[in-house]
């Protein structure tokens, strides 16, 4: 019989946030092809995840690779401070969870980005009992490192915690050291919160 889930980590971003905005944004603005900046920004983003360069250099970096002139408009911080956007029924979602059990943030992120997402709305300000950020470690998912880490955290047995994701190859990598995961599809996100609750009656 499976454990009761007692603690439940939300991703951020493309869970509780959409931020892939940004880069349409930055591609259109300098006339280049939204796969072409995308392939160079993933040349930057698993540094800047790490916490070994800033949103900053990032941003100089990409501009650099990209032949272009270096604008401070166009850094990334700047920019997804402009076009994230909330996913609202999310945050209304963690809120009402929060109420009945412990939730946590576990989250591949840059240097500066969450903080920029709580003061613009982008999160939800909610009494969290665990944050883990990529950044401030210096080790990503899906290294089984950061759910060690996570777990130790949340103060409970992995198959006690419920984590949720959009990406499939963490959820996964989650799954194998024995948590419960769900990967989040952005795309049906009603339909999404209808299973994850499903996944909770357990609690029942």
């Amino acid at each position: 019989m499976k454990n009761k889930i007692k603690f439940v980590y939300f991703d951020v971003g493309g869970v509780l946030l959409f931020w892939k905005e940004a880069l349409t944004v930055f591609a259109k603005q300098h006339r280049k092809e939204v796969k072409d900046i995308h392939e160079v920004f993933l040349k930057y983003d698993d540094l800047s995840c790490r916490g070994i360069i800033t949103p900053q250099q990032l941003s100089r970096g990409m501009h650099k690779d990209l032949r272009l002139t270096y604008n401070e408009e166009f850094d990334m911080l700047r920019l997804a401070g402009k076009h994230f956007q909330p996913i609202p029924e999310m945050h209304q979602f963690a809120a009402k969870l929060i109420k009945i059990m412990p939730v946590g943030l576990l989250t591949n992120i840059y240097l500066g980005f969450l903080e920029m997402s709580f003061q613009n709305g982008f999160l939800p300000k909610l009494n969290y009992k665990a944050i883990v950020k990529s950044c401030d470690l210096g080790i990503v998912k899906p290294e089984k490192e950061i759910y060690h880490y996570a777990q130790k955290m949340a103060g409970v047995a992995p198959s006690e915690i419920l984590f949720i994701d959009d990406y499939k190859k963490n959820t996964t990598a989650a799954k194998k050291l024995g948590w419960r995961a769900f990967t989040f599809d952005n795309t049906r996100i009603s339909e999404s919160i209808r299973e994850i609750e499903k996944i909770l009656s357990l609690n029942n």
